[in-house]
């Protein structure tokens, strides 16, 4: 359980920067904040807004999500489903996270999904998309609107 807390410590002291004055009224602007889970390879997103902090979840409902790109014959999956790929088969999901840490030039190494060739810019731009819309779609159902974020941050601890 240790790992999972370290997950989200470094969004967590980020977000939890911003008093509630600076934030002001209830409908005032909202700070994001995505942790690419260290050793972990889970994701965390959570959302600051006045008194309060909500973790984003996926569609499985966990807030814990796995930082995997695949593909399922011709389309790509995300997340969870990634990571089931990933269990039964590595040669059809990655982590992104462990490319960045054990590459030693992840930006330039092609990667192979069903035997086709992509570049880590390609599927991280594609993941970081899933989370954007996982984050979306939360704010929109729980809040009524995603249009107030303000801020955000990205966290890789290597």
């Amino acid at each position: 359980m240790m790992n999972l807390v370290c997950v989200s410590f470094s969004v967590l002291s980020w977000l939890s920067g911003f008093p509630d004055s600076v934030m002001g009224s209830s409908n005032a602007k909202i700070a994001v904040g995505i942790d690419l889970g260290y050793k972990t390879k889970i994701s965390v997103i959570s959302s600051k807004r006045p008194k309060q902090i909500d973790y984003v979840t996926d569609e499985v409902s966990s807030s814990l999500i796995p930082s995997f790109v695949g593909m399922n014959g011709n389309k790509f999956v995300l997340g969870q489903k990634a990571f089931e790929l990933w269990q039964k088969n590595e040669t059809n999901s990655i982590s992104i996270v462990q490319i960045l840490q054990e590459h030693p030039d992840p930006w330039s190494s092609k990667l192979i999904l069903n035997d086709q060739s992509y570049s880590l810019f390609s599927l991280a731009a594609l993941y970081f998309s899933y989370l954007k819309s996982l984050c979306t779609e939360y704010l929109v159902k729980n809040l009524d609107s995603a249009s107030n974020i303000d801020s955000s941050v990205v966290a890789v601890q290597f």
